[in-house]
């Protein structure tokens, strides 16, 4: 299928080109396919040393969403799109209760979460969010799940992405990109037997520039941004404090239909 890989960095050339990279070659992504994102011009020529010629460029925008909807302007309308963190160590799968290396290549795992949102008429797909088989299962969900934003697919400027009517907030961003395409188009798909080796609290990446002020400070206004969530989908979403007394969202689980994986 005719998909585009999409890839938001910012200040860690050599973390993009030892994990994401490795992890798309592994899995013999075409690199004609590929677009690395940055914030400006600077970074621009840090990454131009790193990255292969063989992939793209673009300059986008600081901030994870601002990069993110920026991108999604840049391609044809409608266009199938991978989005991918920087970061991405691994593609693993659930094979009993263990993870082991995804056996397909990038093209099996991107058709299958295009078709099934295509049979479904879905907007969004994703991956597990959590790294741990145990909690995983072997079937693709259809309905209301979170859907993480270091690995997913969408569409070029859907409107869960392009409407106004949207928190645009780096905090929540996955939450709220979730809703509004369950929102818009009524499921979201989750493949419940992929998931990613990454490592989320990463130093670097496309919000550090703007992470100026303290920790508590952060923290803050995270929590301020998951309420204005909740608060938005109160049907949808409610808040909760996880056991170091931090914020953080839960989205309510609606299920219309489960798919059993492929074979």
């Amino acid at each position: 299928m005719n998909y585009q890989i999409a890839i938001m960095s910012y200040a860690r050339p050599d973390r993009l080109r030892d994990l994401t990279l490795q992890t798309l070659d592994r899995h013999h992504a075409d690199h004609s396919r590929i677009t690395i994102f940055v914030a400006n011009q600077e970074q621009y020529k840090i990454y131009e040393q790193v990255v292969p010629p063989t992939i793209k460029l673009m300059i986008t925008t600081l901030g994870h969403f601002q990069s993110i909807r920026a991108a999604h302007m840049t391609y044809e309308r409608n266009t199938p799109l991978l989005i991918l963190d920087d970061d991405i160590a691994a593609f693993e799968e659930k094979q009993g209760d263990s993870l082991v290396q995804f056996a397909g290549n990038i093209d099996d795992l991107v058709a299958t979460g295009f078709e099934i949102c295509r049979k479904t008429n879905s907007r969004m797909w994703g991956i597990y969010p959590v790294h741990n088989a145990f909690f995983m299962s072997d079937e693709i969900v259809v309905g209301l799940r979170y859907i993480i934003g270091c690995c997913w697919g969408t569409y070029a400027q859907d409107i869960a992405i392009t409407t106004p009517n949207r928190l645009t907030e780096s905090s929540g961003n996955d939450y709220e990109t979730t809703l509004q395409s369950f929102i818009h188009h009524g499921n979201v798909v989750r493949l419940n037997y992929i998931t990613v080796k990454t490592d989320y609290f990463a130093s670097g990446g496309i919000d550090a520039e703007l992470k100026t002020r303290g920790i508590a400070e952060r923290q803050k206004d995270h929590t301020k941004q998951l309420k204005r969530i909740a608060f938005r989908h109160p049907k949808l979403a409610s808040t909760y404090l996880k056991a170091d007394e931090v914020t953080n969202l839960k989205l309510k689980t609606i299920t219309h239909q489960r798919i059993p994986r492929p074979k």
